[in-house]
């Protein structure tokens, strides 16, 4: 048998992994940087690799129980590998605790900057309290992660054949004229390359536009829409993992051209799929009426961080501490897949998000008088 060991499997996975766009130009300023370096001896960007690469083997794992490779261990006596599944409880624990190395690393770092902040006290010459146990492995692991694996080729085998899969299906999606958002994204900004905006803050505007029933979530088999804008929860319109949220190369021309600006989908993309143009002109023609564009002048105005503190505060109790709703709003906004429209968070600048008229900032002072103001509203609508 040749063993290959959990370990350097996800070697082998981490080195798959594609690097999109708003993770590698994810701006760090310098006091993060040098932080991150005093908790953990890798880049941010290694540790998300490697937290995605740990995420699809579980998946892969779970998903796949009939064609899963058999786990298998280095055995204590002989010191030769056997096939044991009895370890695989040990194997996906491990996958689990380095799926959320990258996202623990990062709140260890924010907290700090955020803890010494309020102390009034240089983040780089405190040193941040480390926890051994949070990094990609916990010291049990350590060992445990070179003991048991797969038979290498069983393994690999395994692992091709669901990419493959996978490649395939989104290539029929695609030629059908189906996309997630951030393909919709991605494709229309390499195709336009003078185009003044990154693929994370168009993605933003496709999810907003989404939430406010400007663009059709749809289903690829038969072009319906999936659900009505107003079923949208707060999930979709803040973010989260992009599941179900199929859009049609059509109807995002057609926004494009309610919003009266002058690019598109490539002409490439498009395909003879299902009829949506009706469905399509039917859901647009509030904001298609007169000139295009007076909509989505109108809307620069809107409030697009008020769906975001709406569902920290839901979930914060009664008397929600502003301390409490920052440090989730940054984590939101900085975490592995940040919650649209937040685009990350920069240090001395605070939460980055994606407003109706380009990029904006919200620092911890804005966000109080945010919450004063929500406060007093609320108390004066009890009087």
């Amino acid at each position: 048998m040749d063993f290959i060991t959990l370990d350097r499997a996800l070697d082998v996975i981490a080195d798959d992994v594609p690097v999109p766009e708003y993770i590698a130009a994810r701006p760090r300023s310098p006091v993060f940087v040098e932080v991150w370096k005093n908790l953990e001896a890798t880049t941010p960007l290694e540790a998300w690799k490697y937290s995605k690469a740990a995420g699809t083997l579980h998946q892969d794992m779970v998903n796949s129980p009939n064609s899963r490779p058999q786990w298998v261990e280095i055995h204590r006596i002989t010191r030769r590998p056997v096939v044991n599944d009895a370890v695989a409880s040990d194997g996906m624990g491990i996958l689990v605790h380095t799926a959320g190395w990258h996202d623990r690393k990062l709140m260890e770092a924010i907290k700090h900057i955020d803890h010494c902040s309020e102390a009034g006290v240089d983040p780089l010459f405190e040193p941040p309290l480390l926890d051994p146990d949070s990094s990609k492995y916990t010291r049990a692991m350590l060992f445990r992660k070179n003991e048991i694996g797969f038979d290498r080729v069983e393994w690999m085998r395994f692992y091709r054949a669901l990419r493959a899969a996978e490649a395939r299906a989104k290539k029929e999606r695609q030629v059908r004229g189906f996309f997630t958002l951030r393909e919709a994204a991605e494709i229309i900004v390499h195709a336009n390359p003078g185009l003044n905006q990154s693929e994370s803050q168009l993605y933003a505007q496709f999810l907003s536009a989404v939430a406010r029933g400007e663009l059709v979530v749809r289903e690829p088999a038969t072009g319906a829409p999936t659900c009505a804008p107003s079923d949208l929860g707060v999930g979709i319109v803040t973010g989260g993992m992009e599941l179900s949220d199929w859009i049609t190369s059509a109807d995002v021309d057609a926004l494009l051209a309610a919003w009266g600006v002058s690019y598109r989908f490539p002409a490439s993309a498009h395909s003879a799929g299902p009829d949506t143009k009706a469905e399509t002109n039917e859901h647009l023609a509030p904001a298609a009426s007169g000139n295009p564009s007076i909509a989505h002048r109108m809307d620069r105005h809107r409030d697009v961080l008020a769906p975001v503190i709406d569902s920290i505060l839901q979930g914060a109790g009664d008397a929600p501490d502003s301390a409490a709703v920052w440090n989730e709003l940054v984590r939101m906004a900085d975490a592995t897949e940040p919650h649209a429209p937040l685009l990350g968070f920069v240090d001395g600048e605070g939460v980055k998000y994606q407003g109706p008229s380009g990029v904006q900032s919200l620092n911890r002072e804005a966000l109080n008088k945010r919450l004063k103001r929500r406060a007093d509203k609320a108390a004066a609508s009890r009087r």
